[in-house]
């Protein structure tokens, strides 16, 4: 504790589950290749979308966020933001002094929906024009929200190609993420600190921080900016190849083991060859005393008459025998071998209500439109499904979820309009037998199905903001 004290920019971690890989990364290049090349999109035509989170720095709402939504090309074009406002209606003067040309919404949670990611499209396609002639490739993460049959077809309808990122891998695949972003928040909170200044005696205010971006928003959307986000993640100009080993190092702690060895596989290895040896000359891959003569080892070229040879030892002169001690061939050492990676235990399995575990794809493509289409129709039929027989463990679980909701709802009753929804999936805490973690910093609740599992939770918005 003491090494602690002393470097407190270090903190205790538990191993959690990473999506950048070489597969999921190989994947989604793959999909960008095809994309590209069947397209024929150039810079101009390649947008990347996505979320952040803006807050008051100190107001009677600290802690809630206003979702802001921006899209980007590779040139450096941007269109106006879209924001999305913590309260059950949206009214006109909420983005009264935000950039020109904006939108906005509302929600009890403050989070992208469907509805507004259909609004947020429409938006998208005003400013960039695109049609089933002149096509767009919009490239953004997985959210649920993003995945919408509704949003789909009309991008479908007009030209406007969707690919999505492998899961947790905005810190690296993401543009507006890596070169924008941390930019917006800094030049965002030096307004607030001159808002403040400016208005003493005043509280800040959520309806304020449309005005706020409207001053930050030129300065950290340049074209600069953007252009390098595109490039430092290598979508355009596209390099496949921009990844290092360091870079997937963090996943070793998750990555799955070898698959087992099936039983007629074990012992197929093929033997080692030896080569010819002339008559009065034995083989053998045990490299015992060498006699004048005598033997000779594997791997060794043909042995001729006269003296034997042994593979590391030189060749021994007729005469006298001589002993010769071979040391054994020894693998490449590695540090691992000593002291061996810390590994992630395995996940919970979830039965009915957990996450889908997503991946990198196409998704105007017919194949994953339908398979989305078939998701959802399923989640439709489930509250239609028998009643369960009650018995001794499901009352108990419905004991817990009554104490647990009851903790729930002592814990923030302050915020009462961000409590009943997972900030994760965004559903409401209604299902029986649910577990909820809550992150450590923002205080906000998850299913215990859409986080990792571990005992320390901490949200991806935290995440992405410690990153910066």
């Amino acid at each position: 504790m003491g090494f602690m004290k002393r470097q407190p920019s270090l903190s205790i971690r538990c191993p959690q589950a990473t999506s950048l890989t070489r597969n999921n990364v190989s994947l989604f290049y793959n999909n960008l290749a095809n994309v590209l090349d069947k397209n024929k999109f150039e810079g101009k035509d390649i947008w990347n979308m996505d979320e952040t989170g803006v807050g008051a720095v100190t107001s009677g709402e600290r802690g809630t966020l206003v979702t802001v939504a921006c899209a980007g090309n590779a040139l450096g074009n941007m269109i106006p933001p879209m924001f999305i406002f913590p309260r059950v209606n949206f009214k006109d003067n909420f983005i009264r002094d935000g950039p020109p040309g904006c939108i906005g919404a509302a929600n009890k949670s403050g989070w992208m929906m469907e509805d507004h990611f259909l609004q947020f499209l429409k938006h998208f396609h005003h400013h960039t024009r695109a049609s089933l002639d002149a096509k767009v490739l919009l490239i953004l993460d997985n959210h649920s929200s993003h995945l919408s049959v509704r949003g789909i077809d009309f991008c479908r309808e007009n030209g406007i190609v969707m690919l999505s990122f492998p899961p947790h891998c905005s810190h690296k695949l993401q543009p507006l993420d890596r070169t924008v972003y941390g930019p917006l928040k800094r030049h965002v909170n030096s307004f607030c600190d001159t808002w403040m200044r400016s208005h003493p005696g005043l509280t800040m205010s959520i309806y304020d921080i449309p005005g706020i971006v409207r001053l930050a928003f030129p300065l950290a959307g340049t074209p600069g900016n953007v252009q390098n986000g595109f490039s430092s993640t290598r979508i355009w100009p596209y390099n496949r190849d921009k990844f290092k080993d360091s870079d997937f190092a963090p996943s070793l702690v998750t990555d799955l083991p070898p698959p087992p060895v099936l039983p007629e596989q074990a012992g197929t290895s093929a033997p080692l060859e030896v080569p010819p040896v002339h008559a009065g000359r034995s083989a053998s891959c045990a490299v015992p005393p060498v006699h004048a003569g005598s033997s000779a080892s594997c791997a060794v070229p043909p042995v001729h008459a006269g003296p034997s040879v042994s593979s590391a030892v030189p060749p021994v002169q007729a005469g006298p025998s001589v002993s010769s001690i071979v040391p054994p061939v020894q693998a490449e050492f590695s540090p691992e071998t000593v002291r061996p990676h810390p590994r992630a235990g395995p996940r919970k399995i979830t039965k009915g209500n957990g996450r889908k575990k997503c991946k990198s794809a196409i998704l105007t493509d017919t194949p994953e439109k339908e398979a989305l289409e078939r998701e959802k129709a399923k989640v439709k039929r489930e509250p239609t499904k028998v009643k369960r027989k009650l018995t001794k463990n499901t009352l108990e679980t419905s004991q817990q979820t009554k104490t647990k909701e009851k903790k729930h709802t002592e814990k923030d009753s302050d915020s009462e309009k961000e409590e009943d929804f997972c900030i994760v999936c965004l559903e409401s805490y209604s299902r029986l037998g649910e577990v909820w973690h809550q992150c450590c910093q923002c205080k906000a609740w998850a299913h215990e199905a859409c986080t990792d599992g571990g005992s320390i939770y901490i949200c991806h918005n935290c995440e992405s903001d410690g990153e910066l």
